[in-house]
């Protein structure tokens, strides 16, 4: 599984799609300054911006929840 963090720009595009693989993205706000892994140069994100973790993956590898470490989520249900 592949982690990212995407600042508030980034997290607006569309949602990458690729057979036999997974994408999820959940947005929130920083917990703590961090630099975005989409950006070059990369993007400071400071605590408190909004921004969004996002995973990716093959079909066949689990998603196991690791966003609340770095971000704290609009709306967890989602």
């Amino acid at each position: 599984m592949k982690r990212m963090i995407a600042c508030e720009k980034c997290s607006q595009k569309k949602s990458p799609f690729y057979e036999g693989e997974w994408f999820k993205r959940v947005k929130g706000t920083a917990k703590r300054d961090m630099f975005c892994d989409y950006c070059c140069p990369p993007t400071l994100i400071k605590q408190g911006d909004k921004c969004a973790a996002e995973s990716m993956g093959l079909d066949r590898t689990p998603y196991f929840k690791w966003e609340d470490s770095f971000i704290e989520t609009v709306n967890p249900t989602i």
